[in-house]
């Protein structure tokens, strides 16, 4: 039988062999100790930040002060305001029905809404799934008349879910990174007092209602309705009896915040895979850090985190996916710069899979190949 010999660009050979490596795990605490300083301590930290929460609590349904510079907080970044990101929202979050798609969110409460109890990491697999659909850049060389195909045409599927599975590891370590400080990390100082673990909720040392305390109301096509009361969600069974049940607060300590840590992570990763300046305009790497800066925010705009939680959870964040990025550049997966217009050699590609780090030997036709030496060869 003749073998395949289609010519014309060939979809990653390369990735023939990639899965000879484990080259994405989840990254250790250990890991992260190595690229991540102690954590800061402020004892007066809540005494500076319920005047700045209680001013977010106050406006917090104004439109012109959430799109002005008055709240000192990150502008919505292009991924939440540009329509071609915002017309196929993901499953769970905030559904945008409304004339031209826009404004999908247009004061503090509703920015809090959107990632109030979002799936993590789930409005970044959004981007990264609209951002597969655009157009590549043609090259300079391009013959005329040329038309551009899109990313998820121009990248491999085997490359492409290369890209999920970084995502995913950056959001899976964050998480589980930032559970650690919740609830068992201790003072880098002994002298220090050890407050930081176990950290109360903002809802605690205020009173006041937040955000979640209250129902969202939408309407048929799921969008959050703006002209009816707010009414208060049940008080769980186990209320505290005095009358501050906090049912919108959740249920575990407040340092740092989840949302801040892997919406980082998951923002410095994306940044890294899409670094190629030709082929993203600013504007789209630019949204990558206002994403990030906007989910951790829109914690602040709930009243359920201080902002030493946020900064704390963006710095993790960041040794986060500096560890997942030095797995995958030390993982031997090349760029997705090769071209090739004809299919290779078996003897071509059997020698770069030895130089990858495969074994490289043959078996039988149709079956893997294992090397005779490895565990695997020793069982059969």
């Amino acid at each position: 039988m003749n073998p395949y010999n289609l010519p014309g660009e060939q979809v990653e050979p390369d990735a023939s062999f990639w899965s000879r490596k484990a080259y994405l795990s989840t990254v250790t605490l250990d890991a992260i100790a190595r690229k991540f300083d102690a954590y800061p301590y402020r004892e007066d930290e809540e005494a500076i930040d319920l005047p700045f929460l209680e001013k977010l609590r106050d406006r917090r349904y104004d439109r012109e002060f959430f799109r002005s510079t008055g709240s000192g907080l990150t502008p919505l970044s292009i991924y939440l305001s540009e329509t071609t990101f915002t017309r196929r929202p993901p499953v769970g979050a905030v559904v945008s029905e409304r004339p031209n798609f826009n404004p999908l969110i247009d004061n503090g409460a509703e920015l809090a809404t959107l990632f109030e109890a979002e799936t993590p990491g789930l409005w970044h697999r959004h981007v990264l799934n609209v951002l597969l659909d655009l157009d590549r850049p043609l090259p300079p060389n391009a013959p005329p008349g040329t038309e551009p195909m899109k990313w998820r045409e121009a990248l491999s599927p085997p490359r492409q879910a290369l890209y999920w599975n970084v995502l995913d590891t950056a959001i899976d370590s964050a998480l589980a990174a930032v559970w650690h400080f919740k609830w068992l990390a201790t003072a880098a100082d002994p002298k220090v007092r050890d407050d930081i673990r176990f950290r109360r909720r903002p809802s605690e040392a205020d009173l006041a209602p937040i955000v979640y305390d209250f129902k969202v109301e939408r309407d048929k096509l799921g969008n959050i309705r703006r002209d009816t009361p707010r009414r208060p969600r049940p008080c769980p069974p186990d209320a505290d009896p005095k009358g501050f049940p906090y049912p919108g607060t959740p249920r575990h300590p407040a340092y740092g915040s989840g949302h801040s840590t892997y919406s980082q992570a998951a923002s410095s990763v994306m940044l890294h895979l899409f670094s190629d300046t030709q082929s993203f305009p600013p504007i789209f790497r630019d949204g990558w850090q206002a994403l990030a800066d906007n989910i951790g925010e829109a914690r602040f705009w709930g009243g359920v985190h201080w902002r030493g939680d946020h900064s704390f959870g963006q710095d993790l964040g960041r040794a986060v996916a500096a560890c997942v990025i030095e797995q995958l550049e030390t993982s031997g997966v090349p760029t997705p710069n090769r071209v090739e217009c004809a299919p290779p050699s078996t003897q071509d590609l059997e020698g770069r899979e030895r130089k990858f780090g495969g074994p490289g030997v043959p078996g039988d036709k149709g079956q893997f190949r294992i090397d005779p030496n490895s565990a695997q060869g020793a069982q059969g």
